[in-house]
């Protein structure tokens, strides 16, 4: 073997051991589940994204193709250079923007709405696969965020391992929650599982 391969190291194997299970291994949702279990991996769900260039049209209609609500945005090398929301393009935010700008909506480019990296929280893969999806949620909560994506370094390159989306978790813990409602925030989250643990 090549001289600068390295040697793993072998541990012993616990006793108590259980199989890992899929994040669809698990039935009925609770709070005390690995957040792993409600996370998008990006090694096994493609992620959907969008170029900067793209118009806000051709961004909405891949959403509802691929029957997201959010896009990452990557440059022509694969660069994660922000994301876009539903929200973003259906909200106020354009009409300010085209009023101030003084340019047609039709004009406007993903970049140019954008939710750009670096006003983007992230959480690294390391402290995800140690946390529950309730931890998840008090961590989120004060946020107001839609989206939280996940970071990790492999081989010595920063990578997004996945995301977390507030309505997909609302979803997957078979909560309801608005359908026609915007935006789905953590802090939004926590407040049905508040109100649905109020009535049980």
């Amino acid at each position: 073997m090549n001289e600068h391969y390295r040697t793993l190291k072998f541990s012993p194997i616990d006793p108590t051991s259980t199989c890992a299970k899929t994040d669809r291994g698990y039935d009925n949702l609770t709070l005390k589940h690995p957040a792993l279990a409600v996370m998008t991996d990006f090694r096994l769900v493609p992620a959907a994204t969008i170029t900067p260039q793209a118009s806000l049209s051709k961004a909405l209609e891949k959403m509802k193709t691929v029957g997201v609500r959010m896009l990452l945005v990557l440059d022509d090398e694969g660069t994660l250079k922000g994301l876009i929301t539903a929200h973003d393009i259906l909200g106020e935010g354009v009409i300010e923007y085209v009023e101030k700008h003084r340019i047609k909506r039709e004009e406007l480019t993903v970049n140019e709405i954008m939710q750009p990296i670096m006003a983007l929280h992230g959480l690294p893969l390391q402290e995800v696969l140690n946390s529950t999806i309730g931890d998840l949620i008090h961590t989120l909560k004060g946020k107001g965020l839609q989206h939280v994506l996940v970071s990790t370094v492999e081989f010595g390159e920063a990578k997004i391992r996945g995301i977390f989306s507030a309505a997909e978790i609302g979803r997957q813990l078979g909560l309801e929650m608005d359908p026609m409602a915007p935006a789905r925030s953590f802090a939004e989250l926590e407040k049905v599982l508040l109100h649905t643990r109020a009535a049980a």
